[in-house]
């Protein structure tokens, strides 16, 4: 019984060595919260968790900070989960943002604006029933499926995202959620975005044998590791434009990451021992979901987003598309100067596959 008294008082002395190293570190930037809260706006790392807030409700547990900030873990099925942190405490969804961006494309001002007629990200995230196994493991909460364990660490408030085993770790974030960061913290212009003066940036870990996919369509890339992923419209349809693109990665580590946001936004892949994903907008709202393999993982994204169309048989055969009728700028040599016609096109492009044995299912203009 001796002992074990001395091995609860060792425990309470080291928690609370953890709660004032990290009250002096986080200082600085908690005055800084507490400034930006007087103007309606949290911009910090998120502090410690307030442990007596954690509760659970069907599939959802919610949780806040020592400073007030709000959390919400959504489980969709046993292997997709809903992220949400909020400064405020109302988790104000995509269109928000959206319309406050783009409020004369959807005439947002007219009386028969229908707010609800705006696209979603998200077409099905229909709870399933979900079988829990919670606990409190002292320095984290411990929130089991069949399919994954998430860690909610307490001092400071992170998370960290393991196999169902909870030994075998997918990732973890190397320091809290950002909410609210100055835009300027950022080395790239290109990801100074246009709208807004605040980001929100997540940081997880990364190993060296990691890969990264996604992104939508990034014209000329496949894979990312050691690259930034942007995920901002670019226009256009010559190499690394961004024509299409989508707020989400996939890892070969067995996750994958949904933005739900119409925000610009980037991830950051350059370090060889983390992921960095920024984007413009005073929110997170985030999906998260594991898989054995990328198949897996691309299925439970487009059941969040909706599957593909089955494209005609000709459509996966090699294809060229550019816009060879209305082109401007630089042309091969030998090329006419000045767009040109149908035709054109058929000798300048479809004929010379012919000619090398290349096969060709359609030419696009």
């Amino acid at each position: 019984m001796k002992h074990i008294k001395i091995k609860k008082v060792i425990q309470l002395i080291y928690v609370k060595v953890v709660e004032m190293r990290y009250r002096k570190l986080m200082l600085p930037v908690l005055v800084s919260a507490a400034i930006s809260a007087g103007q309606g706006v949290y911009a910090a790392p998120l502090g410690n968790m307030n442990a007596s807030s954690f509760s659970q409700s069907g599939n959802t547990f919610s949780l806040s900070t020592q400073q007030g900030v709000a959390l919400k873990v959504n489980f969709i099925n046993d292997s997709v989960f809903r992220l949400q942190v909020s400064g405020d405490g109302s988790f104000a969804d995509e269109k928000v943002d959206a319309i406050n961006d783009q409020c004369s494309n959807f005439n947002c001002s007219s009386s028969g604006f229908d707010r609800n007629a705006l696209p979603d990200i998200v077409i099905n995230e229909q709870a399933s029933p979900v079988s829990f196994n919670v606990s409190d493991q002292g320095d984290y909460q411990l929130i089991k499926t069949s399919a994954l364990a998430l860690r909610i660490y307490k001092y400071p408030l992170t998370f960290a995202l393991y196999k169902a085993d909870n030994a075998t770790k997918l990732w973890e974030e190397i320091s809290p959620i950002d909410l609210g960061a100055p835009v300027s913290d950022f080395d790239r212009n290109t990801l100074r975005f246009k709208r807004g003066n605040v980001k929100t940036v997540q940081t997880l870990s990364s190993t060296t044998d990691e890969h990264f996919y996604g992104g939508g369509q990034q014209n000329g890339e496949f894979e990312f590791k050691g690259k930034i992923q942007e995920a901002s419209y670019s226009g256009g349809w010559d190499e690394f434009d961004r024509p299409n693109p989508a707020p989400m990665y996939l890892s070969d580590k067995g996750y994958g990451v949904l933005r739900n946001t119409w925000r610009n936004g980037a991830h950051d892949f350059r370090a060889i021992d983390s992921a960095v994903s920024s984007y413009n907008e005073n929110r997170l709202d985030a999906y998260y979901f594991v898989g054995d393999t990328l198949p897996e993982l691309v299925d439970r994204y487009t059941t969040l987003t909706g599957k593909p169309h089955l494209l005609a048989r000709w459509a996966y055969y090699l294809g060229d598309a550019d816009c060879y009728e209305n082109k401007v700028g630089s042309y091969p040599s030998g090329w006419p100067t000045e767009p040109g016609v149908t035709m054109d096109v058929v000798n300048q492009v479809a004929t010379p596959y012919k000619n090398h044995n290349m096969p060709l299912a359609g030419s696009a203009q």
